[in-house]
């Protein structure tokens, strides 16, 4: 019986000892054949992700981001302790004690497993941190089964080559969290809108909950899971010794809120930013641009975008209904569905961030009743305000029901009220347009919306349309007619003009109020926008010399010397018009536009600088810029003759609607032909801003829309509100200038001091060889001084009477 025992037990173990040899050689085997082509731990050493570029204002706030992966690598020595620690509670207890496989949490996860089956519930797996890191950076192609074996054996290298903290600063800079967001640092700014260190337990744990599944806790879709998920994060970082327990309960009783779909309602600048996006896209390549962190500071003013944004869209908002209701997003949407299910595929433009789709749902004389998406409620919008959506045909609007029907979609806005259920009725404007603000001395573009919505289309009418500029062109053939000799008290006749070109066909221009007023002044020419004053001036010195002037200034690659174009009959851009016109305010020096100061590499490297050029009487950073000596491209004298004149347009002129604001002001209307754009060009001594205003495809706005009632306007408005946070001083005119003073009405001298008050009677600067010792009454020959002195003031009067007709041009 012994030896029976024995010979058992002798056969028993060396079953034991073929089974472990046989499992040491299998193991063996499987480690030798995984091993074989396992990729190389070498570029973790020295990894450099995929990085977000950002895109920043002028007071370091983040206002656009360019990336495919949206990752912020941030070093393991800047990432706080509860952060990591977090997620250590969450996927990795054991983090700190295992070799990279974490055996322990193996067998635990396979006994789970086995008293779960049948029960529906999730399969735990036992992955570590580690491991994590092998499938993200080196195993993502690979089957599950064969993945698992190979990201052991990396795993238990990789620990020996690395210590651990190098291991979670890699995890936690590329785990994906969702929402297109890599790392911790992204997914902060993401669903919190914050800084690493900024972050509170609640949000913190919430961020470690996602790695398991990031879909499957949405906090908008998924809202009581992601909570329910959250939570148990909380209570392992408890557990493991990472906060108080009244942290813990503090944390749980938060309730998850985060800025995931919402909008940031302070600054839409999507226009400026895509104008930075193309510009490195074409300077660097896609590659540079969306992986490597460039860090963007740009030029933009966050208060004077805001201005401008605003300025904008309530301009072409009032055109727009002055044009009428173009009906309903669509009809009939309630057939067999809940007001909450008909919505389901509609939404706003994202960034009308005050605006809400909604359906109609009942229709009475006073009020239309209506559910809102965005508030989740019921509203009604009364009579007042749907005022505005008359037609030709509906006439007068008496009741709600001659512009809604139950079913239709709708835009609408809360209105400015108490009542939060009161609504306004709104609509896309089809009309558009522009405005872009400047730094005159600089070129720093400090605004720039380019059209209602970035959403609604992208397309940016601040630099990519060629727009007719009208009468705002014609200070440049005022000013090149200044270069040819002209003063602005020299006298042009505005009177009938026919032309032939040289094909024969024959030419007869008006003046915009069909009237003439003989003999003026080069000034009244331009503030009052007389068409055939400027058309004569074009043809006295040369359009060749106008086309000149004005390509200098940057204005019009493709014009061409045809007298039609000195009405502005040719296309530019609002860009290259804003940029000539601050010429004009910089003293006559070159400015170019700029939409950034520097740019920096992920290492806080400057690779790019702006190249602004030194001004006059102003200072620039060097910190931030080259400066480089300025290209003059108007003699001083000229320029501020200009710059005067162009005063005149807006204290007499066109352009008067701006000199209530009781600042120094310069600046020009433009009407083109049946309003198909409208415009305002202007600056004071510390901005310069252009605005146009058209139909993509240019058809008339009516009659009413002008340059100086329209254009003009919407200008003021901006001003008004950019006024309070910058200078508006008195330009300054040359250092030794000539002055004389005239009636800026009919060019004669003026030297009676008892009129040096009187409206006529204006200071102008000269040119010294066209300094006048008298007037051309001095040079006639008359009987009598009483005889003289009756036609100067026949010949006065009958100017004046003229002048007082009408405003003149397109304006």
């Amino acid at each position: 019986m012994k030896n029976f025992l024995i010979k058992i037990l002798t056969i028993l173990f060396g079953l034991l000892t073929f089974s472990l040899i046989s499992g040491i050689v299998a193991v063996l085997s499987v480690y030798w054949y995984f091993s074989k082509d396992l990729p190389s731990l070498q570029e973790l050493s020295e990894y450099k992700p995929p990085v977000i570029s950002q895109v920043y204002t002028n007071d370091g706030k983040l206002i656009g981001q360019f990336a495919k992966e949206r990752r912020l690598f941030t070093p393991i020595e800047n990432i706080p302790d509860k952060v990591s620690s977090a997620f250590i509670a969450a996927e990795d207890k054991n983090f700190y004690s295992h070799p990279g496989v974490d055996v322990v949490g193996i067998g635990r996860a396979i006994l789970t497993n086995i008293m779960n089956i049948g029960s529906g519930k999730r399969m735990q797996g036992a992955s570590t941190i580690t491991q994590q890191v092998m499938k993200n950076f080196l195993l993502q192609d690979e089957k599950p089964a064969v993945r698992k074996v190979k990201e052991a054996i990396l795993a238990t290298r990789f620990e020996t080559t690395f210590d651990k903290k190098h291991i979670l600063e890699l995890y936690l800079n590329e785990i994906f969290l969702g929402a297109s967001a890599y790392g911790v640092t992204s997914a902060a700014q993401t669903y919190f809108n914050k800084k690493l260190n900024e972050l509170e337990v609640h949000e913190i744990a919430y961020l470690a909950a996602l790695p398991k599944g990031p879909n499957n806790y949405h906090p908008i879709r998924f809202k009581e899971k992601a909570t329910m998920r959250r939570n148990y994060v909380i209570a392992r970082m408890f557990e493991d010794g990472y906060i108080t327990q009244q942290q813990m309960i503090t944390a749980k009783n938060k309730p998850l809120e985060t800025v995931l779909g919402k909008v940031d309602t302070d600054l839409d600048a999507t226009y400026f930013v895509e104008e930075i996006r193309r510009d490195l896209l074409q300077r660097y390549g896609e590659s540079v641009l969306y992986n490597s962190g460039l860090m963007v500071s740009s030029t933009i003013n966050p208060k004077l975008q805001r201005f401008a944004e605003q300025a904008l869209r309530q301009t072409l908002i009032e055109l727009d209904r002055k044009l009428g209701w173009r009906g309903a997003i669509e009809k009939n949407v309630l057939d067999s569905q809940t007001p909450v299910m008909s919505l389901k595929k509609y939404s706003t433009p994202r960034d009308l961030y005050d605006w809400r789709v909604a359906v109609v749902t009942d229709i009475l004389d006073n009020e239309a009743q209506i559910y809102v998406k965005e508030d989740n409620r019921q509203g009604n919008i009364p009579l007042s305000q749907l005022y505005w959506a008359r037609t030709a045909k509906t006439g007068p609007i008496t009741s709600a029901k001659q512009v809604l029907d139950v079913g239709d979609v709708i835009y609408v806005k809360t209105f400015a009220g108490n009542d939060k259920n009161i609504y306004s009725l709104m609509q896309i404007p089809q009309v558009n347009g522009a405005l872009m603000v400047m730094d005159p001395h600089t070129g720093r573009v400090l605004a720039q919306q380019g059209g209602f919505s970035f959403s609604a289309s992208q397309f940016n009418r601040a630099t990519q349309a060629r727009r007719q500029p009208g009468s705002s062109f014609k200070p440049f053939v005022y000013a090149a007619a200044l270069e040819q000799g002209y003063s602005p008290n020299t006298l042009v006749n505005d009177g009938p003009f026919y032309y032939v070109d040289d094909l024969g066909r024959p030419w007869q221009p008006v003046n915009y109020d069909k009237k003439f007023l003989g003999n003026v002044t080069l000034r009244v020419g331009l503030e009052k926008s007389r068409n055939l004053m400027t058309i004569r001036i074009a043809q006295d010195i040369g359009m060749e010399n106008v086309i000149e002037f004005a390509k200098r200034l940057g204005v019009g690659r493709k014009l061409q010397p045809f007298l039609p174009m000195s009405l502005g009959a040719g296309e530019v851009t609002l860009e290259e018009m804003v940029s000539a016109y601050a010429t004009f305010a910089n003293g006559g020096l070159k400015v170019t536009p700029i939409y950034f100061d520097r740019v920096q590499n992920r290492d806080g490297k400057t690779i790019l600088t702006a190249d602004i050029p030194a001004c006059l009487d102003c200072v620039v950073d060097k910190d931030k810029s080259i400066i480089t000596k300025p290209k003059r491209l108007i003699d001083p004298v000229t320029n501020y003759q200009m710059i005067s004149m162009l005063r005149g347009v807006v204290e007499r002129g066109t352009g008067r609607t701006l000199h209530s604001l009781g600042v120094p002001v310069a600046g020009k209307t433009g009407t083109t032909n049946d309003s198909k754009d409208v415009w305002f060009m202007g600056f004071t001594s510390d901005l310069v801003f252009g605005t146009y205003i058209g139909y993509d495809n240019p058809k008339s706005m009516g009659k009413t829309a002008t340059g100086g009632g329209t254009a003009a306007p919407m200008i003021k408005n901006f001003l008004r509100q950019a006024l309070t946070i910058t200078n508006a001083i008195e330009f300054q005119a040359p250092k030794n200038s000539v002055t004389q003073r005239v009636n800026r009405r009919t060019g004669l001298l003026d030297n009676d001091k008892k009129d040096a008050s009187g409206e006529s009677t204006i200071i102008e600067v000269i040119k010294s060889d066209q300094q006048q010792e008298k007037d051309w009454y001095d040079n006639k020959k008359f009987k009598t001084k009483n005889e003289k002195d009756y036609y100067k003031k026949e010949h006065i009067n009958e100017v004046e009477d003229n002048i007082n007709l009408g405003t003149g041009g397109l304006y």
